[in-house]
């Protein structure tokens, strides 16, 4: 999997300022925009790429909201054949009567934006792709280092081919073990 990120450091000490002071009060999905394209499934090896953003669009007094985007991209063989875009709204309650700054709160977004959603993000896109006949897509976990731009690749034959659906659940192994992904 690529995921599309920036690649500017995350200042901790400025998330850990607003962290101490928030709790989630609720997260919903605002959009949601999915096509799958072409509409016959082939063999092939297939390439998702991921990329997120997050902002806040709301800070007022004892409020903080974030909005927290994400693109979804399949690849088989070079040829998109899932597109989807999808956003979340974060609403946070703070604590304290002292104002969150604007770039605390912006470094707060960023992180926490994508650690809170993540889950999320993970449940939509493995049903996402299962509905849209394709192996289910397992994001992997979140973590704060740069990823290497890198590419998990899923194995996905066709059902031409007597072995395999394209809808088959992978097994444990698939689920938990490295992040290649293969379709028996």
């Amino acid at each position: 999997m690529t995921e599309k990120t920036t690649a500017t450091p995350i200042d901790m000490v400025a998330v850990g300022r607003v962290a101490q002071r928030v709790n989630l009060q609720g997260i919903t999905l605002i959009a949601l925009k999915a096509e799958r394209v072409p509409p016959q499934l082939v063999g092939g090896v297939l390439t998702p790429t991921v990329g997120h953003s997050h902002r806040v669009v709301r800070k007022e007094k004892g409020k903080l909201e974030v909005e927290s985007r994400f693109s979804f991209q399949v690849a088989l063989e070079s040829k998109p054949v899932i597109e989807a875009e999808f956003k979340y709204l974060l609403a946070y309650r703070v604590q304290g009567d002292e104002p969150v700054t604007n770039e605390d709160a912006e470094v707060f977004a960023t992180a926490n934006g994508a650690y809170h959603s993540w889950p999320f993000v993970r449940e939509l896109l493995f049903s996402l792709t299962g509905r849209m006949g394709f192996p289910p897509f397992l994001l992997p976990v979140l973590t704060f280092q740069h990823l290497p731009e890198s590419a998990v690749k899923h194995r996905l034959r066709g059902s031409d081919d007597g072995k395999s659906s394209p809808t088959r659940r992978p097994t444990r192994k698939q689920r938990v073990g490295d992040r290649s992904r293969r379709v028996k």
